[in-house]
């Protein structure tokens, strides 16, 4: 089971990088054939912009960037950022490869939803590629719904893209975190 945190120190965002990295050229390979949307989506340098700045937009106390870890290895991480009225967002859901099946997207995922709703969003809004499908599956079970194009995407993106939310409030989602396996 893996142990959830806010990634605050040097080591942590370390691994949040590499996990981001790793992140990148997943997507790289899984939409091969659609590399030039993932190179429009991401932007190699903005990207690695992002990842100088980190934790940037996703800190505290509108923000969060989890990172869990397994046997001390940085196993997964996940970003929030608030949107305004109401609304946040969540970013670059990712499980290492040697971490996946075990639940860590999961646990990410219901942590983050648990901060969503402590720091009072209302809803969170997610965008992901068409062929992420065990992301879909995890989004779907956890009440995420097929919503309209938000957000600055250029056109290509909007249409290429899969947009979903969840309401916090209309669903109640107070998701558990065992007890001891998820630290701030």
């Amino acid at each position: 089971m893996p142990e959830i945190r806010i990634a605050r120190t040097a080591d942590d965002l370390a691994g949040v990088v590499t996990l981001l990295r790793s992140y990148l050229a997943w997507h790289r390979v899984r939409h091969a054939s659609h590399r030039d949307m993932i190179d429009r989506y991401f932007g190699d340098q903005d990207f690695e912009d992002e990842l100088a700045r980190l934790p940037g937009d996703f800190s505290p106390p509108q923000g969060r960037l989890l990172l869990a870890t397994v046997a001390g290895q940085p196993a997964g991480t996940v970003a929030l950022r608030d949107l305004g009225g109401g609304t946040s967002e969540m970013k670059r859901l990712f499980v290492a490869s040697n971490f996946q099946g075990q639940g860590v997207g999961r646990y990410l995922l219901q942590r983050l939803v648990a901060d969503a709703s402590a720091i009072g969003y209302e809803s969170i809004r997610l965008d992901t590629g068409p062929l992420q499908y065990e992301a879909h599956r995890l989004y779907e079970r956890a009440g995420f719904c097929r919503i309209s194009p938000y957000g600055t995407h250029d056109h290509a993106l909007r249409d290429w893209l899969f947009f979903m939310e969840l309401k916090l409030r209309r669903h109640g989602m107070e998701p558990s975190v065992p007890a001891g396996r998820a630290m701030a």
